[in-house]
């Protein structure tokens, strides 16, 4: 079972690549179904618990090398998404997910840190998640609502503003060295507000 969760930073967790291969679907389908719960958990003003159990972040493809996103889940997390999963097959998966998190839990238990080194690791995670974690569904639509607001005031011409969306699109992925505006970190999402609402093209079409 040791392959559907791990340990990261004294936290057992699992990621949306391992419940694709596991539940046999494309990540892609699994990650609509997350992003589909976190818009629910944001509706239900639930989302300091969404980003407590979730957290979205990046990894390299082995083929292409290219970085794509993905979630990391806790065990309640996860069990927030698999609910959906209602055929025979998924429900023993679920089953097995959720003991394998509990003995994982409980090997992590038995070798908890002291108190002072635990407090530290906790420290170092909160500052690596908020330099390495990307923005959350609710962010990403608000950035996109952003980029949306700034070309239509800039031009009422349609044909100008097709180029200026992939104008302000690439450079958002330059500025902020990501693949997408999906994939802007949480730490960059302020800064991202703020370059989009003040951005003007650099040339005339």
């Amino acid at each position: 079972m040791n392959d559907l969760v791990f340990v990261e930073n004294n936290r057992v967790l699992t990621d949306s690549l391992t419940i694709a291969e596991k539940f046999n679907k494309a990540h892609k389908e699994v990650l609509r179904d997350i992003d589909a719960q976190l818009l629910k958990i944001n509706e239900a003003n639930e989302g300091v618990w969404g980003l407590s159990n979730f957290a979205q972040t990046q990894y390299k493809h082995p083929q292409n090398k290219q970085f794509y996103r993905k979630y990391l889940l806790t065990e309640e997390a996860f069990v927030v998404v698999a609910m959906s999963y209602v055929t025979k097959e998924a429900m023993k998966m679920k089953i097995q997910f959720i003991q394998a998190f509990n003995e994982l839990k409980q090997i992590v238990s038995k070798s908890a840190l002291p108190q002072n080194q635990l407090e530290s690791r906790i420290d170092s995670l909160e500052s690596k998640l908020e330099n390495q974690m990307t923005i959350d569904y609710g962010k990403q639509r608000k950035l996109q609502r952003a980029i949306g607001a700034r070309v239509y005031r800039i031009t009422e011409d349609k044909k100008q503003r097709s180029k200026y969306f992939r104008e302000l699109y690439r450079e958002i992925r330059d500025r902020f060295a990501c693949t997408s505006y999906k994939d802007v970190r949480q730490s960059d999402f302020q800064d991202a507000l703020v370059y989009v609402k003040g951005w003007t093209p650099k040339r005339e079409y």
